[in-house]
């Protein structure tokens, strides 16, 4: 049978279990076999079959029934390099060296000040006016 997206995750473990089970019997080994060979009980192994088995008694279990390998088709991995998809975006005739300073990795310094207190605060009006109001009024309180 075919794993598709519509099967539960249940119908998705007996499917994989019963394909361990096909290559477990071309190989003529029994679960008991296998169960030992991994280090856990005839129980455990057929926790595969329901789905709630651990990862690494799965992988133990992949690496006895020499499948590990064919591991690779599920998940392939990738090799990608942000440098290298953005030296492949770039357009033909930008030079290189240009992108250097956006690439800083170093930490930027922040500068962090006091927050100003009650006694710094201007005491009274006077004293947060413009300087052109404040000329002013000192030529009117002159006169």
């Amino acid at each position: 049978m075919k794993i598709t997206e519509a099967m539960s995750d249940a119908a998705i473990a007996y499917e994989l279990f019963e394909r361990l089970e096909h290559k477990r019997k071309a190989l003529g080994l029994t679960q008991e076999q296998i169960a030992s060979n991994v280090g856990i009980t005839r129980k455990s192994y057929g926790a595969l079959k329901s789905g709630t088995t651990k990862l690494a008694t799965f992988i133990a279990i992949i690496r006895q029934l020499e499948l590990l390998e064919q591991l690779d088709t599920i998940a392939t991995s990738s090799e990608f390099s942000p440098m290298e998809s953005l030296r492949a975006s770039m357009k033909p005739g930008v030079k290189w060296h240009n992108f250097k300073g956006l690439l800083n990795t170093e930490p930027q310094r922040v500068v962090v000040r006091p927050a100003k207190k009650a006694a710094d605060k201007p005491k009274s009006k006077q004293q947060n006016i413009s300087p052109i109001m404040a000329r002013r009024q000192r030529l009117v309180t002159k006169e």
